[in-house]
């Protein structure tokens, strides 16, 4: 769903704007925090592997502490970005007045549309034999389709 959302946003920018401008600065900050969600929630579910005999009290635990600390994080973010760093962030301030170089396109229209179907298909395979790994790897692992198909597929 976020993808499609992510995807909608994108063609409406679109429609507005006809050359879109890429901070490096925003988005390294982006991914970073991404990354740090990431382990933040793998490292419950790796707990909770190497230790399965135990009682999932502490794994929780840490997933509970774990979101409070992305909360802060993302909170802290969102003031480094607003207030305090607001200049680093801001795509209008970058040097408009120097020309910048016209770039090729590697391929061509019809040479893009046939590698975006080629990938289609390959990505189209590739989910077809994860969907079909579902049953098996819910009976190996003992969890249930639901938790499998509400919270790890659209990870995916």
């Amino acid at each position: 769903m976020l993808r499609s959302l992510v995807g909608s946003e994108m063609c409406i920018r679109d429609s507005y704007y006809t050359e879109q401008k890429f901070n490096k600065t925003g988005a390294g900050a982006n991914t970073t925090l991404l990354m740090l969600s990431a382990f933040a929630m793998v490292i419950p579910a790796i707990f909770v592997q190497s230790y399965p005999e135990e009682e999932h009290g502490s794994a929780l635990a840490i997933s509970h502490s774990a979101s409070v600390i992305l909360g802060l994080m993302y909170i802290q973010f969102l003031f480094f970005q607003l207030h305090t760093h607001k200049h680093m962030f801001n795509s209008l301030d970058q040097d408009d007045d120097e020309e910048e170089e016209e770039e090729e396109a590697p391929f061509s229209v019809g040479g893009s549309i046939a590698i975006l179907f080629c990938v289609t298909m390959i990505v189209a395979l590739c989910s077809e034999a994860l969907v079909g790994s579902i049953e098996a790897l819910t009976q190996e692992w003992g969890i249930s389709e639901a938790f499998v198909g509400i919270i790890l597929l659209p990870i995916v």
